[in-house]
């Protein structure tokens, strides 16, 4: 039952109260302006969408933040912006929690700090007038917070310099308002409480209907959330409530509740008389006792242009926090944790008629924030000292892969750039500065086999060695120093070193040696299987046959690096063979005539293959390897070339292999010619290059592969592949083996046989020419 009461308007003739709420406002609106706040992840995720999805791009990008009202006060008046910011407004919510509010708006990020500075600030804040100007024209409100944040990233520096603005239309002249009051001044004790219920119950069912809502995240409007950053109350009746049985239950008067869609309807069911005025309430932030939080300047712009407002509105800035003993029981109740916060004026938001005040001008924006000097200005945070240093390395080394894709080479797969894993057989003066060149590529994996030690002559030829690794207890093994120093150049670097010495055709293996060879090969075999490119950059030919083979057999990208003293080559081994070894048929023998032609047909085979794929570093060759330090002086057994050679070939040897990762066929590339169309983004893709400096000449070479290699073919994977280590155990130990398994000494002896007939053909010219 409700009775008439003298309740008007929820407000009360109290002591201190009535004379300030009924006197006409008169004092212009002065608002607590926001302070921004954004954290390390928001600099982070901005630098990382610079580089790898912004590039040179200065469109404006969505972003969200939030502000809160909270019980303990310490974040009041402040917008965080963090990692999520550009994750949306629904996303934001969610993680911030109740009693946060999504503030939507604009990240600007320029290219060059002239420009940061340059920009028209007045031109972007018309901008943002415009988006509110759309924001008070609706009927929801939504839109009505708004940031800006207008930025420049130093990358290279971890530096960012920024400016925020949180735009406010402003009216021709100010509002004006009567003091502010606490809230429970103005209301009775117990309504606060009231109010508190009916709002909580309020966010409960629009929870409920807004459930499935995205909020229209990146768009134009507001998240819907849990909690109602603005909205209207009234009282649910005029009067006292009165309980069943007739008597008077308390002095709290019941709130209604409701998002800011009903303003106009209820402003109407006043001025009828039928209910009482509604209140205009929003979350203020702050809790400056005498003045209102920033966000009410936009509410009262948007009430300014609803239908039906009246000229004066009583204004509630509700500073209790959701779930807070404050709104919910008086100060003087037991354990209340808190008194209300919540303050109460009234607004004159519409001129008096007398004044001549137009409300139909375009009102314009402000709000761009002061700087630590209290200075409109912009501000700098760095991060280098908030970083962990390992991670800052993780971000730097890619800077130069990542501005390449902004517009040189947008087609860039660093991701795969960063997945390729690199053995590097041999860790002298090539596998050195090819591990640096890897580096620069932003390869993380890299492994090193050698089985040397680091001597006095090495460290101002082999870049990754210092005069420690020779002083000292004794030398240091090459292997497992040139990965430890590049984890020192780049801690995020997977190296490891391997000291293994390589078994070689024509270095003979003993009974003794055998068990530590067949451990040796199969290391280096699992470690063949464990990579995806290999690179051959030992100083003899005999070593690179056993990681050449082992390429072949296992489908691996090899690139071989070779010096001579003044010349280099730098090629890539093509594809394995697609067939096993030809069975060997003896001439005149047993086998029929079938076997023959099978014999026949899987040879036609293995050449159209052969044909097909591009040779490796042994197909030019018509011997086999073997020791090739045996009887030779030291010249002749140290690698003696031009100092600036190796760079040379090292950075060719990169190069090729982040070319082949960039074509669409890979390992199986075909080979492009000079002066031809390119077939890779970064351009041609050849199969050998040969380099002369004396002439300073570099030729683009292709070779097919040999049926008869003693490391790539069919016969010689096949053998690999059936045999293993026993095969590879006579190639080692038997001088010839390999041309005669190869089928390189029948190739010898024919082209001897040919030349000896050539030869006793002109001698008999000779002889015919004599007896004329």
């Amino acid at each position: 039952v409700v009775l008439p009461g003298t309740v008007q308007n929820c407000l009360v003739d109290r002591a201190g109260a009535s004379s300030t709420m009924a006197s006409p406002p008169s004092s212009p609106l002065q608002f607590v302006p926001f302070t921004s706040a954004p954290d390390v992840g928001f600099w982070k995720e901005l630098g990382r969408r610079k580089l790898d999805e912004f590039g040179l791009d200065e469109a404006p990008v969505p972003v969200w933040g939030h502000y809160e009202v909270t019980s303990h006060g310490r974040s009041a008046g402040v917008v965080a912006i963090g990692g999520n910011a550009f994750a949306g407004g629904h996303a934001v919510a969610t993680a911030a929690g109740p009693g946060s509010y999504p503030v939507q708006g604009t990240v600007l990020n320029l290219n060059t700090l002239e420009a940061f500075k340059s920009l028209d600030k007045n031109k972007l804040m018309e901008a943002e007038a415009a988006h509110l100007r759309a924001a008070v024209a609706t009927q929801d409100g939504r839109g009505l917070a708004r940031v800006l944040v207008l930025t420049f990233a130093d990358l290279k520096t971890h530096e960012y310099y920024y400016w925020f603005a949180f735009p406010a239309l402003a009216p021709a002249r100010p509002f004006v308002a009567t003091p502010a009051v606490p809230l429970e001044a103005a209301l009775a004790p117990l309504s606060v409480g009231a109010l508190g219920d009916a709002l909580a119950a309020a966010e409960a069912r629009l929870a409920g209907v807004r459930g499935g809502d995205s909020g229209g995240d990146g768009g134009g409007s507001a998240p819907a959330s849990r909690d109602l950053a603005f909205f209207v109350a009234r009282a649910s009746a005029r009067g006292l409530v009165v309980g069943e049985s007739g008597g008077v239950a308390d002095e709290r008067g019941a709130f209604e509740v409701s998002s800011l869609e009903q303003w106009s309807a209820w402003c109407a069911d006043a001025a009828q008389g039928v209910r009482g005025a509604p209140l205009l309430c929003m979350r203020d932030p702050t809790l400056d006792p005498a003045h209102p939080g920033w966000p009410l300047r936009n509410l009262l712009m948007w009430v300014r242009a609803q239908e039906g407002t009246p000229q004066y509105v009583h204004v509630v800035c509700w500073r209790e926090a959701p779930g807070s003993r404050s709104a919910s029981a008086p100060a003087s109740a037991p354990g209340a944790a808190m008194a209300p916060r919540s303050i109460s004026l009234r607004v004159r938001v519409l001129p008096d008629p007398e004044s001549g005040e137009a409300t139909t001008s375009l009102p314009q924006a402000v709000g761009w924030e002061r700087n630590a000097r209290g200075k409109l200005g912009a501000r700098m945070v760095t991060l280098r000292a908030q970083l962990d240093p390992h991670a800052l390395a993780e971000s730097s080394v890619d800077l130069n892969l990542r501005l390449m894709r902004w517009r040189l080479l947008p087609e860039l797969d660093t991701e795969r750039l960063a997945a390729t894993r690199c053995l590097l057989v041999g860790a002298g003066t090539l596998g050195c500065n090819v591990a640096r060149a890897l580096l620069a590529w932003g390869v993380r994996t890299i492994t090193f086999v050698d089985g040397g030690s680091v001597s006095h002559s090495n460290p101002v030829r082999q870049s990754l060695f210092t005069f420690a690794d020779v002083a000292g207890d004794g030398r240091k093994a090459k292997a497992p120093a040139a990965a430890a120093a590049v984890s020192a150049i780049f801690p995020g670097a997977k190296a490891t070193g391997h000291e293994l010495h390589i078994p070689m055709p024509g270095h003979a293996v003993t009974p003794a040696e055998e068990a530590a060879v067949r451990a040796a090969a199969q290391r280096l075999d699992a470690l063949v299987e464990a990579h995806d490119a290999i690179f051959l950059l030992t100083d003899t030919r005999e070593s690179r046959w056993l990681p050449a083979l082992l390429c072949a057999a296992k489908g691996r990208l090899a690139i071989t690096a070779a010096l001579g003293f003044d010349s280099y080559v730098v090629m890539r081994h093509g594809r394995g063979p697609a067939v096993g070894a030809a069975p060997h048929v003896e001439a005149g023998g047993a086998g029929d005539a079938a076997g023959a032609t099978a014999a026949g047909e899987v040879a036609a085979a293995a050449d159209a293959d052969n044909a097909s794929r591009l040779g490796c570093y042994f197909c030019n060759d018509v011997v086999a390897p073997t020791d090739s330090t045996r009887d030779r002086t030291l010249d002749q057994q140290c690698t003696v070339t031009r100092p600036g050679l190796s760079m040379v070939a090292s950075s060719l040897a990169v190069e090729m292999l982040v070319t082949v990762l960039h074509h669409a066929d890979g390992l199986g590339a075909p080979p492009d010619s000079l002066g031809g169309d390119a077939s890779t983004p970064l351009g041609l893709l050849p199969h050998q290059v040969r380099g002369f400096l004396p002439s300073f000449r570099t030729e683009l070479l292709r070779g097919q592969a040999f049926g008869c290699c003693v490391a790539c073919s069919a016969r010689a994977v096949g053998a690999y592949h059936e045999r293993g280590f026993d095969f590879l155990l006579r190639a080692f130990n038997e001088p010839g083996y390999l041309e005669e398994f190869s089928g390189l000494k029948d190739l010898q002896d024919r082209a001897q046989a040919a030349l000896e007939a050539w030869d006793g053909d002109e001698e008999d010219e000779d002889d015919a020419g004599d007896m004329l």
